[in-house]
C-alpha cells in the first residue's frame, strides 16, 4: 500500500527546537501491516520487521502495525529495514569557514527513534510505540569556554566602576564576547571535524586582567 502522511519534525535535525512548526510529508509504500517486538519487561522495542515476527522468549510480546491507521510508526519500521537507503547533501558553510555536509533528505527515522510505553489495554496497541526525538549534545567545549570568560569579566563589570579607558576597553570586550557567544549558541559540534573550535574566542585583553588583579574578586 502506499499512503502519503504529514509529521512534525525538529526544525533542524538533531536539535531541540520546535519553533517553526516545521513539517515533513513522507510516503509509506510498503506491507498493510508490519511488526515490532517488545520487551515487556524492559519496555524496550527490540526487533522489528516487515514479515510476521514470533516472540524470542515468554518476556517478549508482538506488537502488529496497521499502516494505514499508523503510517508513522509503519514507516519506522520500513525505514529500518531498508539496507538500501540513501541520502543527498549540500554544503553547509560554517562560521569559521569550515564546511558542514547537511543531509537534505533525512528519513523519518533521522530524526526519531521508537520507542515503546505502556498504554491502558483497551487502546489500539499501536498506541504504545511512540516517535522519541533524536537529539544531540548540542553545546561545544569552546561555548564553555566563552561563558566561562563572560563571567570571569562579568563578575568585575557588575561591581566597578572603571576609568573611562578601562571601562571603554571592558565594554568592547563584552560586546565582541557575546557576540560569539551568540554564534557558538547554534555551531553544533557535530558540524565541525575535530570539533568547534575555541581560537576565535575573543581573548580577555591583557589590561583588564591587570585592572581585575588590582581589585577584590568581592565588594565588602
Amino acid at each position: 500500500m502506499a499512503q502519503n502522511f504529514t509529521i512534525s519534525v525538529p526544525d533542524q535535525l538533531w536539535v531541540d527546537d520546535w519553533d517553526g512548526n516545521t513539517t515533513k510529508t513522507y510516503t509509506y509504500d510498503g506491507p498493510d501491516t508490519v511488526y515490532v517486538e517488545v520487551d515487556t519487561q524492559s519496555n524496550q522495542v527490540v526487533n522489528t520487521s516487515l514479515t510476521t515476527l514470533t516472540p524470542s522468549d515468554d518476556d517478549r510480546s508482538i506488537i502488529e502495525v496497521t499502516a494505514a491507521d499508523y503510517p508513522e510508526r509503519a514507516m519506522m519500521v520500513l525505514e529500518e529495514n531498508d539496507s538500501g537507503a540513501s541520502w543527498t547533501f549540500e554544503d553547509e558553510t560554517n562560521f569559521d569557514g569550515s564546511t558542514y555536509n547537511k543531509i537534505t533528505n533525512p528519513r523519518i527515522s533521522d530524526y526519531f527513534e521508537l520507542s515503546y510505553h505502556p498504554i491502558p489495554a483497551d487502546w489500539d496497541p499501536e498506541r504504545g510505540l511512540e516517535l522519541e526525538p533524536i537529539y544531540k549534545e548540542p553545546r561545544a567545549e569552546a561555548h564553555e569556554i566563552a561563558d566561562k570568560r563572560m563571567a570571569y569579566v562579568k563578575r568585575y563589570a557588575d561591581q566597578y566602576d572603571f576609568d573611562s579607558d578601562t571601562q571603554s576597553t571592558l565594554d568592547t570586550y563584552m560586546t565582541s564576547l557575546q557576540t560569539h557567544i551568540t554564534t557558538l549558541s547554534t555551531a553544533y559540534p557535530w558540524k565541525f571535524d575535530g570539533g568547534v573550535p575555541t581560537s576565535s574566542i575573543p581573548k580577555v585583553p591583557a589590561s583588564l586582567v591587570t585592572a581585575f588583579n588590582a581589585l577584590p574578586d568581592e565588594v565588602s
